[in-house]
């Protein structure tokens, strides 16, 4: 239930496919641009001066029609569509909430210096159905209430992207953490195996040091009396002998 720009993609050659929620938005941002599209519609229609043919009419609502429509690809192709349904808002009053999703997706998706010019962009076209369809209400009044719609999307996309920044840099940072974590991890393994590897090579050539001790004071002494060449050969057998009982003998060879 996020974003699919904050998943890992599952192929850098594609774009990532859209995530549950997303679907859920797009499909609810459709639904909304119909309805607040039609209710600009009436109220530009019951509120222009002159009289609005069926022609007109048909033409609007055909427009807002393509304009939701193309909502749909506005996260691929965000700042064609928001341009395209900038030029849309010139003729159609139906299509202009559906331009006001796109220009808050080119605000999520892209930098604020290109948001902001597709927002001075779509002043044009808002501006020339003004004078295409003129309403009961005045101008200065509609152009305030049409800036401060396109400055309160612009806004909050630059809102949401920040927070997708955000929070790409934490994920960014955790997953660094995690692996220094098992750099560090691993490293310590490393140490561990080389330490016991040194004592288990210094403990055998302990052993291998004892072992040529007693054979060369077997091979000094050849008239040793049976029982001390037996008890010899007893140790020579024990210091080859890993264990507890080795390294005693061990000690006891060392202390003798």
């Amino acid at each position: 239930m996020v974003p699919a720009s904050l998943l890992p993609p599952g192929d850098l050659g594609r774009p990532a496919l859209r995530s549950v929620r997303d679907w859920m938005v797009d499909v609810a941002l459709m639904l909304l641009a119909v309805l607040m599209g039609l209710l600009v519609f009436s109220g530009a229609y019951s509120g222009a001066v002159h009289h609005v043919s069926d022609a007109q009419a048909a033409l609007d609502l055909g427009l807002g029609a393509v304009a939701v429509g193309a909502l749909w690809w506005r996260r691929r192709f965000p700042i064609q569509i928001a341009v395209g349904l900038a030029c849309f808002s010139a003729v159609s009053s139906s299509a202009s909430v559906a331009g006001l999703i796109a220009l808050f997706t080119v605000a999520v998706h892209r930098r604020t210096s290109v948001a902001v010019a597709v927002a001075v962009w779509s002043i044009g076209p808002g501006a020339l159905f003004l004078l295409w369809r003129p309403q009961k209400d005045r101008l200065w009044v509609e152009l305030v209430l049409s800036l401060s719609c396109s400055g309160i999307m612009l806004a909050w996309g630059t809102s949401v992207r920040a927070r997708r920044q955000l929070v790409w840099s934490l994920r960014q940072r955790a997953e660094r953490a995690e692996a220094e974590q098992q750099l560090r991890a691993e490293q310590a393994r490393t140490a561990e195996r080389t330490r016991i590897a040194r004592e288990m090579h210094d403990v055998l050539a302990h052993r291998i040091s004892l072992v040529a001790l007693h054979a060369g004071a077997l091979e000094v002494r050849p008239d040793l009396p049976v029982e001390q060449v037996r008890e010899s050969a007893a140790l020579l057998a024990y210091h080859g002998a890993p264990g507890a009982g080795g390294a005693a003998w061990n000690h006891r060879g060392a202390a003798r």
